[in-house]
């Protein structure tokens, strides 16, 4: 799919739909989101709490939004909107249809369009999601021939991905996977993070924050990559993606600012090393609500 223009990656889909009975349930909602580069992401929600809208604008110029709708506490479809150019209009860009079992979405289907309007054939794809006993995500397929990827999560419903070996003609990639949480609330928690996941947005964030029930404080990926030959192995290459964040809290314990850093080193067979960095601020701006 497009992408929105700007130089900006889960709980479980368990779509929360909070229902009214006698005793009020309390929801935080992340109503918006600043960032130190002129992006800014607003949210909004209906009366259960599911988002309805997610707009994206850059140096306060709006250039992009997604519309999210739902039947009967369900989400069924999404469309998003972009402009090629900040003085264009909007066009549509992806169309997604839902699918759900009981509470969870079982698949997304999505379709990109062409500039005139018509559907680019060749971009339909399908999102496939498997759950585990406690409802929280197990696996995930892009397609429906490629294999899954297995979800793991910890005792605090904080992601866990655990390592992974795979074999591409003469190459062996092993991926192992570090993670660190705090103990306080992720935001993303409440539903906003499953609708990410669910149209693969993920221009805000990455899927450690997104996904999990505290706020990441850090991942780190180590990629060893085998050059095989004969059944031996010829040389090996590595690539290190460390991503961290510090956070201040506001008066309620939610996440006020976050600063993010992700850095990649790539270590060739020979040894010589290649670094790079980026560094972000979030500003957060969340509410308690009772439901």
């Amino acid at each position: 799919m497009k992408r929105f223009l700007l130089p900006v990656l889960l709980g479980a889909l368990f779509i929360t739909s909070c229902k009214k009975d006698d005793k009020p349930q309390e929801v935080v909602q992340i109503q918006q989101i600043d960032t130190d580069n002129g992006a800014k992401f607003h949210f909004t929600y209906n009366d259960n709490n599911q988002v309805t809208k997610m707009e994206v604008s850059y140096q306060t110029i709006p250039v992009g939004y997604i519309n999210f709708n739902y039947n009967n506490g369900l989400p069924v479809s999404a469309e998003s909107y972009y402009k090629e150019a900040l003085d264009q209009d909007f066009k549509l860009e992806t169309g997604f249809k839902f699918a759900t079992s009981g509470q969870n979405i079982a698949y997304a289907a999505m379709v990109d369009y062409n500039a005139d309007g018509s559907i680019d054939e060749e971009s339909r794809d399908t999102t496939y999601f498997s759950f585990n006993s406690a409802n929280r995500i197990a696996s995930i397929k892009y397609g429906f021939n490629n294999d899954p990827f297995t979800i793991g999560w910890d005792n605090n419903n904080n992601l866990k991905l655990t390592t992974v070996t795979e074999t591409n003609g003469d190459y062996r990639y092993t991926t192992s996977y570090e993670h660190s949480y705090d103990n306080n609330v992720n935001p993303f928690r409440y539903g906003l993070g499953a609708m990410i996941l669910a149209i693969e947005f993920y221009e805000l964030e990455t899927a450690d924050q997104i996904w999990s029930a505290n706020n990441s404080l850090s991942m780190k990926t180590t990629q060893k990559n085998e050059r095989m030959g004969n059944g031996q192995v010829l040389g090996t290459s590595y690539r290190y993606d460390n991503t961290t964040r510090s956070f201040t809290l506001d008066e309620n314990g939610l996440p006020k600012t976050c600063k993010l850093i992700r850095a990649t080193k790539l270590v060739s067979e020979s040894g010589s090393e290649d670094n790079d960095s980026y560094e972000t601020t979030f500003t957060y701006t969340c509410v308690k609500k009772q439901l």
